[in-house]
């Protein structure tokens, strides 16, 4: 029987900045514990996108046409988690490119974040 290789969630430093950033504003604009909450949603949403097929959410060429393996979006209300499967030989790593609010100028800042 063939062992499956566990899959690894990869943060690239933006999104790493973005849950910086997520957590300090519900930090100061509510409590502490609510940005905790939030932040802990976003990783079980990850955990899931992970575990599950990462294949059942759908590629975003509407804000990130050129991106190798197509960019995927999974939501975590008000958040959208935006990643691309990054397979090895070994298994297939999920990258997690940005976690962005639903309301904010989606194409503008993923096309900032291809050039960094």
């Amino acid at each position: 029987m063939a062992q499956q290789h566990k899959r690894l969630a990869l943060w690239s430093p933006a999104a790493e900045q973005d849950l910086l950033g997520i957590w300090d504003y519900f930090a100061r604009a509510a409590a502490p514990e609510v940005a905790d909450n939030l932040l802990h949603e976003i990783k079980w949403a990850t955990d899931r996108i992970v575990s599950v097929d990462p294949r059942m959410w759908r590629v975003r060429s509407d804000v990130m046409p050129h991106v190798r393996g197509g960019l995927r979006s999974a939501p975590i209300h008000p958040y959208i988690i935006f990643y691309r499967i990054n397979p090895t030989p070994e298994r297939d790593d999920i990258e997690i490119i940005r976690v962005l609010h639903q309301e904010r100028d989606l194409p503008t800042l993923l096309s900032d974040t291809a050039h960094q």
